[in-house]
């Protein structure tokens, strides 16, 4: 399998609470990528032919400078550049939201809204995040979780009236039940698919061959970048995955 995109979870600190979040993130998370792993991250993501990078969280934009570093070698790696935020900076005055999105320059912004987030960031920040990311010219869209029941992203949508900004792209992702998302009833939570082409690199180095939004996914664990070069881990994985695929065959 050849991978097109890396997150790396630069933090579990946030200033919202979720229960679903699929890293158990909040207020009282005390870890923080070093500057000098994200920056070998990103070398190494660009050795082993990944094109994407995005930075997340936690909360990302809490770490603005460490954020905007990231950014900066990943741009100039030639690499993609995307950033997972709840918006909750969509409440700074105009100059300072502009002046940061001006000087860090991503080539898109993802900006989390659902019956979950909205209990910490109101919609009217998300909307202005995103605003003030279509007015600068950078891709942007709003990303839903889905559950089943009444925290529903259709439900949400609906509840959003007039404050949806309908010309923004908005992106509806199954919720995984992981994390903080355990305590919630296993019903609203229906099967999903397994993202594919994706790894996710923690703040503590350790590895998985799936999205952030499946936490540290069982099964899916490459190892940890501290100890093992990013590019001979993913190589682990696709001798894994053909291994996998010539016994299966062996089988039939």
């Amino acid at each position: 399998m050849k991978y097109e995109h890396i997150s790396l979870v630069l933090t579990d600190r946030c200033n919202a609470d979720c229960d679903s979040c699929s890293l158990s993130c909040g207020p009282d998370g005390r870890n923080v990528m070093a500057e000098d792993l994200m920056l070998r991250v990103v070398r190494e993501a660009k050795a082993a032919g990944i094109r994407i990078v995005e930075f997340t969280g936690g909360e990302p934009f809490l770490f603005t400078e460490l954020l905007s570093r990231g950014v900066q070698a990943a741009h100039g790696e030639k690499m993609g550049v995307m950033v997972t935020s709840n918006g909750f900076w969509g409440s700074w005055e105009k100059e300072k939201v502009y002046s940061l999105l001006k000087d860090m320059k991503p080539d898109h912004v993802n900006v989390s809204s659902d019956f979950f987030h909205c209990r910490f960031v109101p919609a009217e920040h998300v909307v202005q995040a995103l605003q003030a990311c279509r007015n600068l010219g950078i891709s942007c869209r709003m990303l839903v979780a889905d559950t089943e029941g009444a925290c529903s992203a259709g439900r949400y949508m609906q509840s959003l009236g007039e404050k949806h900004f309908f010309s923004i792209d908005t992106w509806i992702y199954p919720a995984r039940r992981c994390g903080r998302a355990m305590n919630l009833p296993e019903a609203w939570f229906p099967p999903a698919a397994r993202r594919e082409n994706t790894l996710t690199v923690f703040y503590d180095g350790e590895a998985y061959a799936c999205s952030p939004h499946e936490g540290r996914a069982e099964g899916t664990r490459l190892g940890n970048v501290l100890q093992t070069p990013l590019q001979e881990l993913i190589g682990f994985c696709e001798g894994r995955d053909v291994a996998g695929k010539e016994a299966e065959g062996d089988v039939q």
